[in-house]
């Protein structure tokens, strides 16, 4: 398929992201609060800013395959994101 095309089908993926994602990031760190019952919008900033580093990206690309190829992709991206999660959410460990 040549290159203009797939430009053509990114840009109702790239503008819905656009649009929806930050109001999804926001409800889900809403929810988050009411849940634990405090007010922690400390880290908003960085799920917003995985909208433009993985979550536009991922579905751009997810979204212009095939699809028997999106369902294989998605689960790989899930276990990416669950990496990436884990990484920037490990503790600390001193040794004595």
């Amino acid at each position: 398929m040549e290159w203009y095309i797939r430009i053509v089908q990114a840009y109702p993926i790239v503008t819905a992201m656009v649009q929806f994602g930050p109001f999804l990031v926001i409800t889900h760190c809403l929810l988050d609060n009411l849940i634990t019952r405090e007010k922690n919008w400390d880290n908003l900033d960085k799920g917003l800013l995985s909208l433009i580093w993985f979550w536009i990206p991922a579905h751009t690309v997810t979204f212009i395959l095939p699809k028997p190829y999106q369902i294989g992709l998605a689960a790989v991206w899930s276990v990416i994101l669950g990496l990436i999660l884990g990484y920037y959410n490990r503790k600390k460990v001193t040794y004595y």
